[in-house]
């Protein structure tokens, strides 16, 4: 058996599927440790810089409200890497916890670069969500306010 096979085979076996498939699809995975931690290993080869901060502020979301289901996915690309939730299975992997997600395969490898990223979110849309007439200014004078 060729080396890519046994890679592919592998994958399937621990998995449950293939990361490194042509078919664009989206479906539930039951992700537990172990799976988080063989996708960081063999999967995580062409994604962002690991960020420390980014983990801890993942960490501290889940220590106050718990694991919620935000609509975000584990998304691989044609190549078989890991576009995206790397901070999110090492969360999984350091917890010792099995979470149900989901898994998006077939992402163009170059969308990354190629696609608009989402609007950052701050304190003023969370406040305009709920009161559409709330202005920046007011809601960094609250902001003052309360640090007060």
């Amino acid at each position: 058996m060729s080396t890519l096979k046994a890679v592919i085979n592998a994958a399937v076996e621990i998995l449950g599927f293939d990361p490194k498939s042509l078919k664009q699809e989206i479906f539930k995975v039951e992700m537990t440790p172990y799976m988080a931690q063989y996708i960081l290993t063999n999967h995580n080869k062409a994604n962002r810089k690991f960020v420390k901060a980014q983990q801890k502020a993942i960490s501290n979301s889940i220590a106050r409200f718990g694991w919620l289901f935000d609509g975000g996915v584990c998304a691989f690309n044609t190549d078989g890497n890991l576009t995206e939730f790397q901070h999110r299975l090492q969360e999984i992997a350091d917890g010792n916890v099995t979470r149900t997600i989901w898994v998006a395969t077939g992402v163009k490898p170059d969308t990354f670069v190629q696609t608009a990223p989402p609007k950052n979110r701050t304190k003023w849309d969370a406040v305009y969500k709920y009161d559409n007439s709330a202005t920046p200014a007011e809601v960094t004078t609250l902001e003052q306010l309360l640090k007060r």
